[in-house]
């Protein structure tokens, strides 16, 4: 049988920047600057000396069955959100926190 003889539907990956997503889900992007003393000592334990990192307030990815805290890394707040976007494209992010309600959210491909 020769596929091309049939109706096909191909169901692609749904595609977002990342400012798209983050407003369609009210979500907030934290940038936070390390203090030198915190770049040295991650630079010894990980080998990175990242001055910024990123992530959304109140956010976590979901593993099952375990929550991951994640944030994307760089030496310059650009950078950082840039390693983010990477780390949470087609995962779960599970909202968590004061005042916010548990919810889990699917995220597409972050372009």
């Amino acid at each position: 049988m020769n596929t091309l003889d049939m109706k096909v539907i191909i169901n692609k990956v749904k595609e977002q920047t990342l400012e798209e997503f983050a407003d369609e889900h009210g979500l907030i992007m934290e940038v936070n600057e390390r203090d030198n003393e915190t770049v040295e000592f991650i630079k010894k334990v990980h080998g990175i000396d990242d001055k910024y990192y990123a992530r959304f307030k109140d956010t976590l990815i979901s593993r099952p069955p375990m929550l991951e805290g994640t944030s994307g890394n760089g030496n310059t707040p650009v950078e950082a959100i840039r390693d983010y976007k990477s780390q949470i494209s087609l995962k779960i992010l599970k909202m968590q926190g004061p005042g916010v309600e548990d919810k889990y959210i699917d995220v597409p491909r972050l372009i």
